[in-house]
């Protein structure tokens, strides 16, 4: 993390550049072999370096994401989609639904146009102010289901729990409820 920012760290920056310098020496070796006019070579080497080039083009991918989060809101960027990089920038005031998904968290943003919903893998994010803001939000009951005859959960409050527990981050649940019980005892 830099300046609040969840990046990829440095061993992961750097085994990016050994993949990165392999990828440009076996793509030398390739064009050794066909110089020498070594066929084997070169075609060994040619499958090795486009196995290694499309391993560093998807690895570089995900390295252009990033995610930081604010008492406000969260930012999550570098996400690709139609050539185009986006940034979200999401206030927690507009999260009007979210969905549990394995080892993510989808939340949708009223301000949005498209109505579709913006994914937080926990495996590359730490979202915990963000995951205290549902905590929150979910035992105000903000997410209600409107048709609460078919859930004995009409908050969704244990399906929010369950959710959390799962990706191991029921401490935060543990959290607010002692803040619930300390601030009703006074």
């Amino acid at each position: 993390m830099r300046n609040n920012i969840e990046m990829p760290n440095k061993i992961q920056r750097i085994g990016l550049g050994l993949m990165v310098f392999l990828t440009y020496l076996i793509g030398f070796m390739t064009i050794l072999g066909l110089i020498v006019r070594d066929a084997e070579m070169a075609i060994v080497c040619f499958v090795i370096t486009a196995i290694f080039a499309t391993l560093v083009f998807f690895t570089r991918r995900k390295f252009k994401a990033y995610y930081k989060e604010t008492a406000e809101y969260f930012l999550l960027g570098g996400h690709l989609r139609k050539n185009h990089h986006l940034t979200y920038r999401v206030y927690y005031k507009n999260i009007i639904d979210w969905v549990p998904l394995s080892k993510k968290i989808g939340v949708l943003d009223k301000t949005r146009t498209d109505n579709k919903y913006i994914y937080i893998n926990f495996a590359f994010a730490k979202p915990e102010i963000l995951l205290r803001e549902l905590t929150e939000m979910t035992f105000t009951g903000k997410f209600n289901q409107a048709d609460s005859s078919q859930s004995d959960d009409p908050n969704r409050e244990q399906e929010f729990i369950d959710h959390l527990q799962t990706n191991r981050y029921g401490h935060l649940i543990e959290e607010f409820l002692k803040e619930q019980h300390s601030s009703e005892d006074s």
